[in-house]
């Protein structure tokens, strides 16, 4: 079994609570919690010891219910927060009885051997035999020696961390840019957020931020991503059957956590050659509050506007206050939103326009031994503006999700997610496709309600099985639909290094293929919901104490499908025909097999392979074909190298076939997507270099050079083919140089 070793101060008196006992009181009545050593790794390398102190809440059950870091810098607090939570105690006893109990929690991080250090904190079910322990020198005489029991993670998801996000070339330091990272994500094109996900188009990729779904990926298009990445803790990415507290989204899911509120004041900034950004937190009222504000500013308007007359800017902001009412809840405010703003500057054909999103989430989370949940309220307000006029949203949500730890072996999940908005639309009628967009966006209101139960059930230590179901109603003008939904997930573990992990799920969701632009909600349930049925079987194994391959194969079948992008490859919606859209819906298959093999890039050497096999199929109307952008090979490999004085160089490879030509069958008029002719396969290099000089043992100062598509490369965005010959249109090369100076103070 694997272990970690630290050290357990006990604090004097007692707590609030009655049934959280100190380790104080008399040594006849109480037995301190005990388990067994294990190890716990480094976020980042360390040339000296780190040392973070934790108090840890455990409940009867040995469980830990919370981890809070109360001295130690970032970002090995977080580090050692998140692994905490995975931890298992035999729990404190008082009398024979067994009880919750509150300890002090010494981790101490120490170089390695070879100063190679470990970063698997999501990943504990690994045993590193060079790395990173924290491990007591000597026991002082207030302290006394625990040992903690790690668990086997049954994550589903791949997850990505801030930390390692801030090492993969070509994402600018940003978990979210990381996704395309991942096997199984196919890019429309270099560089922009457009995703398919196992087949999924891009309209049915969702994103979310601690649960409040988001429309807007990126700034710009290809630019830094909406949220700061200082406050994201990870990002998780469900490629396939997510669990049932995520619904209304026939595809993958995006999940970002915000981390967890600092003990100290702390914060960071940074200065590029396309922005300027920062975020900084401070607690108050002895470290009850926390008050947080960032946000990213763009001076490209100045700089397009010099040199070209146009304009392009964009902002972004976030605020978090918190206040901890007492031992078990917290009270939270959150408010962030963007905004991204482009116009043409030529007086003769003058175009632009702009696009924002705002978020303002009320929420409250309790946490008890064997509970926690979370109640919350959300008002949005979604805007997409063009020249010619605009579609707005404002709208009202709120979700609740409860888990409650019936036994040590027995978990229940349950909650309600719902939402009114309201969807206006204002073009003039002498605008090209005004009747177009009249149907596809009308004046309306839409609401929905949904709930899901899960229980998480492990029957033998080698076993973890969680099924699902949520049921969800959608309501769109005066139209009605309603579904019902399961989700199965069993993690088997075969041995300390093997595991095999089975997801099937079904989802639905309502017509919506205009991907990252807010407000554009395709109206109307006449023709009834997307739906998804998703099915995937992966072996992960770790393969050393440092490396982790993952082979997955999985399948995906659509009904009811609204997808024009794949079936015409035009983003021009004026051109389209609404109702054929809407209501000529197509179905679909996708299967693939996924391989991933990874060593975190947080090491002296670190870096990941990642390769998707996969063909993604369509039935419109009766024919069958390819999907507009099927690409059978999508390849990237990354490098991450610390060259030592602290100099980290890192490069990435991105390659994937091209996509079939949109090609006329003769004497019919009707152009299909068959693969025997394809646009050229494409590739991009992407390369970072920083350099950084510590200023304190909780700072430093860095300089990052980073460009994505360092190789200038053109890619192929169109091939149509009569029976006679075949015309491409070539783009780009998109490449983004950057060149930052970055601060840290934690």
């Amino acid at each position: 079994m694997l272990t970690i070793r630290g050290l357990a101060r006990a604090e004097p008196g007692k707590s609030e609570n009655d049934n959280v006992p100190h380790l104080t009181e008399a040594a006849e009545d109480i037995v301190p919690p005990r388990a067994l050593e294990t190890n716990i790794t480094s976020p980042t390398e360390v040339s000296e010891n780190v040392e973070v102190i934790l108090e840890l809440l455990i409940d009867a059950q040995g469980h830990v219910t919370g981890a809070n870091a109360i001295e130690g810098p970032e970002p090995f607090r977080s580090a050692a927060e998140s692994a905490a939570l995975k931890f298992l105690f035999s729990p404190a006893l008082r009398q024979g009885n067994a009880v919750a109990s509150k300890v002090r929690f010494l981790v101490r991080f120490e170089p390695s051997l070879n100063s190679d250090a470990e970063s698997t904190i999501e990943r504990p079910t690994r045993r590193a035999e060079k790395s990173i322990a924290a491990t007591p020198s000597k026991v002082a005489p207030n302290e006394l020696e625990v040992t903690v029991v790690g668990t086997r993670s049954t994550q589903i998801s791949t997850r990505i961390t801030r930390a390692e996000a801030r090492e993969i070339p070509g994402t600018f330091g940003d978990p979210l840019r990381a996704v395309e990272t991942n096997p199984g994500v196919t890019p429309i094109y270099t560089g922009v957020p457009f995703f398919y996900i196992r087949g999924a188009p891009p309209g049915n990729v969702a994103f979310y931020v601690d649960g409040i779904r988001i429309p807007l990926l990126y700034h710009a298009l290809v630019g830094p991503s909406v949220i700061h990445p200082a406050l994201i803790d990870h990002v998780d990415i469900y490629r396939g059957a997510a669990p049932a507290r995520y619904g209304g989204n026939a595809g993958a899911s995006v999940v970002a956590e915000s981390r967890e509120p600092l003990q100290r004041a702390g914060g960071e900034g940074n200065l590029r050659v396309f922005d300027v950004g920062g975020l900084a937190e401070v607690p108050l009222a002895d470290g009850r509050l926390h008050v947080l504000a960032g946000g990213r500013y763009s001076y490209t308007a100045l700089i397009a506007s010099l040199l070209s007359g146009a304009t392009l800017e964009y902002w972004d902001y976030q605020s978090r206050v918190s206040y901890d009412l007492n031992r078990s809840n917290r009270l939270s405010i959150t408010a962030f939103g963007a905004f991204d703003r482009f116009e043409s500057g030529d007086s003769n054909n003058l175009y632009g326009g702009g696009l924002q999103f705002h978020r303002v989430d009320v929420r409250d989370d309790y946490v008890s031994a064997r509970t926690r949940a979370r109640i919350a309220a959300t008002f949005g307000y979604d805007r997409t503006t063009t020249s010619e006029g605009f579609i707005r949203n404002p709208l009202v949500a709120s979700r609740s999700l409860v888990e409650h730890r019936l036994t040590p072996d027995l978990l229940l999940a349950f909650g309600h997610d719902a939402q009114v908005a309201n969807y206006e639309l204002e073009v003039p009628s002498t605008v090209a496709g005004y009747d177009v967009l009249r149907v596809l966006f009308p004046t309306r209101r839409d609401m929905s309600a949904g709930g899901h139960l899960e229980v998480t059930w492990a029957p033998a230590p080698f076993v973890t099985l969680t099924p699902g179901v949520r049921a969800d109603t959608y309501r769109s003008g005066t139209q009605t639909a309603n579904s019902t939904d399961a989700r199965f997930t069993a993690v088997i573990l075969g041995g300390r290094h093997l595991r095999a992990i089975e997801t099937f799920g079904t989802t639905h969701q309502p017509p919506g293929f205009v991907p990252q632009i807010p407000g554009a909600q395709a109206g109307g349930l006449s023709s009834g919901l997307q739906r998804a049925v998703q099915i995937s079987s992966g072996l992960a194994c770790d393969v050393s104490s440092e490396f982790t391959a993952i082979v997955t194969a999985f399948e995906s079948q659509f009904t009811g499908l609204v997808d024009p992008i794949s079936q015409d490859r035009n983003f021009d919606l004026t051109t389209l025909d609404a109702n054929s859209i809407l209501h000529n819906r197509s179905s679909g298959k996708a299967m693939g097999l996924e391989f991933e093999l990874r060593r975190p890039l947080t090491h002296r050497l670190g870096g990941f392979i990642a390769y998707t096999l996969s063909r993604n199929e369509r039935v419109n109307q009766g024919l069958q074909s390819l999907s507009g952008y099927d690409r059978p090979h999508v390849f990237q490999g990354a490098l991450g190298y610390d060259l030592g004085r602290h100099w980290r160089a890192g490069s990435r490879l991105i390659a994937y076939s091209g996509f079939p030509a949109k090609q006329l069958v003769a004497d019919s008029g009707i152009y299909v997507y068959d693969g025997r002719k394809r646009a050229p396969a494409f590739y991009r290099v992407d390369v970072r270099l920083e350099k950084r000089w510590p200023f304190s043992p909780n700072g430093y100062w860095a300089v990052v050079f980073e460009m994505l598509n360092a190789t200038l490369s053109k890619e192929v965005t169109s091939l149509t083919c009569s029976t006679t010959v075949c015309k491409q249109q070539i783009s780009g090369p998109v490449a983004i140089p950057s060149v930052g100076l970055e601060v840290y103070a934690y």
